[in-house]
């Protein structure tokens, strides 16, 4: 049993499941709750108020306002940073630095804001016995390990095209694309920013238009979808093969393949036939995550796991998109 804590009440860390519209499970807070092996015993937030709701509604009496004291709790194994972004280098610091009994770590992505935070978190866990890995579920979940499959054997073809849109920033909802890309065609060989409005800063997480390059000759133009202020949500990823195409919908929740069949109206040609579901779980990808955690946990490893690594690499490539906006969009190789 994996006694847990978490730092950080907003949506991702209990909100999601507090607020729910629909079965499944969105939060940490959630996956603590809802799988065996797993207890939640304590939580912090340095909002009172969260608190208040939180020990209300999941039960849980030991909550804190500061880091620190939740450290002291020496009863925890694991513990969820569910914090905002340009906080999780310096929390996760601190915890390696003093890790006590903890067995686990679970990092809210992106793992950090820079490719040099990454480094020097990934040089503090070399000699680590704790597991630290990155909430990037999609690489657990059912449909999107289908699909990377499928792209992988070549059933679909060669890659002619790919097209993906995002919200919410570079880095907080970038970075996901890039690893979902990532994870679906392979590595990446270069990358642009594409010129235009805003430009692309270090000092604000705008979101912003770039290319990524793949090993395997295709490419990926991925566009933002808020430059005028957040509208609505969109994770969208549209992959065109030679014997069919994948489509990514509502934020990975809808999977559709079609496959190429004879024109139906006149011969000839060739089409896309009707769209099919892949059948997946992504209301239930925290749990694929948090039990990706506990087998990790009990087979004994320790240090960043793969899934850590492969985040590390994801904000190497966020770095050198924001130097290709820098430098008006100049293709950059990666290193």
């Amino acid at each position: 049993m994996l006694r847990g804590g978490i730092i950080g009440l907003g949506a991702i860390g209990s909100k999601q499941d507090e607020e729910k519209k629909k079965e499944g499970v969105y939060s940490h807070a959630g996956a603590y709750k809802s799988l065996d092996g797993f207890e939640l015993v304590a939580a912090c937030d340095v909002n009172e108020e969260r608190l208040k709701a939180f020990r209300a509604f999941w039960g849980v009496e030991v909550v804190y306002n500061n880091i620190e004291e939740l450290l002291s709790h020496d009863s925890l194994d694991a513990i969820s940073i569910c914090t905002p972004d340009n906080t999780h280098y310096p929390i996760l610091k601190q915890i390696l630095r003093s890790p006590g009994k903890l067995k686990a770590v679970i990092v809210e992505k992106p793992f950090a804001v820079t490719l040099q935070e990454c480094l020097d978190l990934e040089r503090l866990a070399e000699n680590s016995r704790v597991f630290i890995t990155v909430n990037n579920q999609r690489r657990v979940e059912p449909s999107h390990l289908k699909i990377a499959e499928m792209l992988r054997s070549g059933s679909l073809g060669r890659i002619q095209a790919v097209s993906a849109y995002y919200v919410k920033g570079l880095l907080h909802i970038g970075c996901t694309m890039i690893d979902t890309l990532r994870m679906l065609l392979g590595e990446v060989e270069w990358v642009a920013a594409i010129p235009g409005e805003p430009a692309v800063s270090d000092d604000s997480d705008q979101s912003v238009d770039f290319i990524l390059g793949f090993d395997n000759a295709c490419q990926a133009v991925v566009q933002a979808c808020d430059k005028d202020g957040y509208c609505y949500s969109i994770f969208e990823i549209d992959i065109l093969c030679s014997k069919g195409r994948l489509k990514i919908q509502n934020n990975g929740f809808d999977i559709f393949i079609q496959h190429v069949e004879e024109y139906p109206i006149y011969p000839g040609f060739r089409s896309l036939g009707a769209p099919e579901s892949i059948p997946g779980n992504m209301s239930f990808a925290m749990n694929y995550m948090f039990r990706n955690v506990l087998d990790s946990v009990l087979a004994g490893k320790v240090g960043l796991s793969d899934f850590a690594k492969e985040a590390i690499r994801d904000i190497a490539i966020l770095d050198m998109i924001r130097e290709s906006g820098k430098q008006n969009g100049k293709s950059i190789q990666c290193k």
